[in-house]
């Protein structure tokens, strides 16, 4: 099966969020255990910075477009903090930690933002889209603290990784949410359906809308 018609199939989002996962040695499935160090000798910044540039030039394609606008944008700025990242990769590391926390910060917000339209639509908590942001933080955060404790390689292994797993989980689940909100009729500023589906959760005129628990497409 494919989401949102982009010919993706649904699970290679959740199978690139665990390879971003393996990357630091734990599943995303799980909560997150204490980071292994890696069984060989970790590269340099600048070693790390080569492997990047190697794997290629992180940069926005119009094949992450979703044609909804504020989602869009947001995606938009995310790779350009990616991109920025990796620039800075053998430069000062004042500078790369920085851009790191920019992008983090950003992540936070991007990912609570499409919670929050997951939540209005009537998507359970716990749903699998929003499952796999909580686990893709978890990992940006653990890449966070262990760098702070040495493991300088680790930002520039995640970024190539983050970005493919981005690019299956734009392409599947946030497609399949795009749709979801425009199939509904939902605007992302004033929070109301025009054309809300019935069952558990309450939509403008206080009929109640279906509680969904998949990833933002009709199904995971």
């Amino acid at each position: 099966m494919t989401a949102g018609g982009t010919g993706y199939p649904r699970p290679l989002a959740r199978h690139q969020a665990r390879r971003t996962a393996r990357l630091l040695g734990w599943t995303v499935c799980t909560p997150v255990p204490p980071v292994s160090p890696a069984s060989r000798p970790a590269p340099s910044r600048q070693e790390a910075a080569t492997m990047s540039e190697i794997t290629t030039a992180i940069a926005w394609n119009d094949q992450l477009l979703n044609h909804h606008p504020e989602m869009d944008a947001t995606h938009r700025e995310f790779v350009d903090h990616l991109a920025q990242v990796q620039a800075a990769l053998a430069g000062p590391q004042d500078e790369l930690l920085a851009r790191y926390d920019a992008m983090l910060e950003h992540t936070v917000e991007h990912f609570a933002q499409e919670d929050r339209w997951m939540k209005d639509l009537g998507f359970s908590a716990d749903n699998c889209h929003s499952s796999q942001h909580g686990q893709v933080l978890a990992v940006m955060r653990e890449v966070r603290r262990q760098h702070a404790e040495g493991q300088s390689d680790l930002i520039g292994r995640l970024l190539p990784e983050l970005m493919t797993w981005f690019e299956n989980h734009a392409q599947a689940a946030d497609a399949g949410l795009a749709g979801s909100m425009e199939d509904v009729g939902y605007d992302v500023r004033s929070g109301v359906m025009t054309n809300p589906p019935r069952g558990g959760a309450t939509a403008e005129d206080g009929e109640p809308v279906t509680e969904n628990s998949g990833c933002g497409s009709s199904s995971c």
